[in-house]
C-alpha cells in the first residue's frame, strides 16, 4: 500500500469533491480516482460509496479513514523530527487549550515564542471536549486542560499543576476563607460552565438559585463589578480578574473542587520533539515562576489564614 494514496482518501474526506481534493493533492482527478481504488483492491473493501458524486465513506472506509489520520501524523511527526535533528527544532505546533485554563495560555505560548523561534505554533482555545475531541482527531499536537478522566490507555499526559475551584464575589468586607458547595445553593451565580471541570459542574446541578450561563469571562467579570452575581471558577482565572475592586476569593472543599491541569496528546504524542521541549520549557525556572504567578495570584484575593485554622 503506497502512503500517498492514504493522502489521497484524506484530502476526499477533507473536502467532500473529488476534483477539489485531486486539486489540493496537485493531481488529476484520475491520479486521485485511481489511488483510492488501488487502496480498496489492497484492503479488499469498499472505502468509497459509489455514486454519480462523491456520497461519503462507507464504514469500513471510515475505519480506513481513521488509521489515515494517524499515519499521516506519525508521517508528519517523522518529517519533523529529522528536521529537528538537522537544523533544531522548527515546524508547525499546535497546541490546543482548554477555556478552564486559557489563564495560564499566554505565558506558554510566549515561551514557546521565545525559546524555540523557529517553531510556528498555533494556539486554539475551546471547551475541554472540543479541545480532547481536536486530540483524538489528530487536529492538535498537544492539549492544555483538566486531565484527570483522560485514560492512560489512550492519552499521553503531563501534568502541569493542581488546582482549585473558588467562589468569586465581590465585597467591601473580607468573606469566608472557606466554604462548603452547600453554602452555594442559593447564591446568585453567573457561571462559565466551559471554565469548570465536569466533576465541578455535576456539583452544581443541586444549586437552585438564580444562575446567568456564559461562555464569556468578560461577562462573568461584569456581573461580579455590579456585585449582580458571585462566580465560580478555578484558582487561575484570578488573574484575569486581578483588577475588579473589592474581588474576594473563597476556596470551596471537597475533592469535587480539585483538578489536575496538564499536557495531553494520543498515546505517544508527548514523545514528539516539539512535545518534549514544551514540557522542558515549563520546568524551566523563569516560565515556571511565572506560571506559578498566575496560579497562585487568587491569593491576594482571599482571607488571611487565622492561626490555628485551616
Amino acid at each position: 500500500m503506497i502512503i500517498k494514496n492514504f493522502e489521497y482518501l484524506l484530502s476526499l474526506a477533507t473536502e467532500a469533491h473529488f476534483g477539489r481534493a485531486a486539486d489540493k493533492c496537485h493531481v488529476s482527478q484520475s491520479t486521485l480516482s485511481s489511488g483510492i481504488k488501488q487502496l480498496e483492491e489492497d484492503l479488499d473493501i469498499q472505502i468509497v460509496r459509489r455514486g454519480r458524486r462523491y456520497e461519503g465513506l462507507t464504514p469500513e472506509g471510515e475505519a480506513v479513514l481513521s488509521w489515515a489520520k494517524k499515519m499521516h501524523q506519525d508521517c508528519s511527526g517523522m518529517k519533523r523530527e529529522l528536521s529537528a535533528r538537522k537544523k533544531g527544532l522548527e515546524g508547525e505546533f499546535r497546541v490546543g487549550v482548554a477555556t478552564s485554563v486559557s489563564a495560564v495560555a499566554p505565558v506558554l505560548s510566549m515561551a514557546i515564542s521565545e525559546k524555540t523561534p523557529r517553531v510556528r505554533q498555533s494556539v486554539i482555545v475551546d471547551d475541554q471536549s472540543v479541545i480532547q475531541s481536536l486530540i483524538d482527531t489528530h487536529q492538535i499536537d498537544v492539549g492544555l486542560l483538566h486531565i484527570d478522566a483522560l485514560s492512560p490507555e489512550n492519552y499521553d499526559t503531563h501534568l502541569l499543576y493542581r488546582e482549585g475551584i473558588f467562589l468569586f464575589q465581590v465585597h467591601q468586607n473580607p468573606v469566608a476563607r472557606r466554604v462548603q458547595w452547600a453554602d452555594l445553593a442559593d447564591l446568585p451565580l453567573c457561571l462559565m460552565k466551559s471554565a469548570l471541570p465536569e466533576k465541578a459542574q455535576k456539583q452544581l446541578e443541586r444549586h437552585s438559585g438564580p444562575v446567568v450561563t456564559t461562555n464569556s469571562l468578560d461577562v462573568v467579570a461584569g456581573h461580579l463589578k455590579t456585585q449582580a452575581s458571585a462566580a465560580i471558577l478555578p484558582q487561575s482565572c484570578a488573574s484575569r480578574l486581578a483588577d475588579i475592586p473589592d474581588l474576594r476569593v473563597s476556596a470551596i472543599d471537597g475533592v469535587d473542587a480539585q483538578s489536575s491541569v496538564g499536557f495531553a496528546s494520543i498515546k505517544g504524542g508527548l514523545r514528539s520533539p516539539l512535545a518534549a521541549a514544551l514540557q522542558e520549557i515549563v520546568h524551566m525556572p523563569e516560565v515556571a515562576d511565572t506560571l506559578e504567578c498566575n496560579v497562585i495570584m487568587y491569593r491576594r484575593f482571599q482571607a488571611k489564614k487565622i492561626e490555628g485554622t485551616i
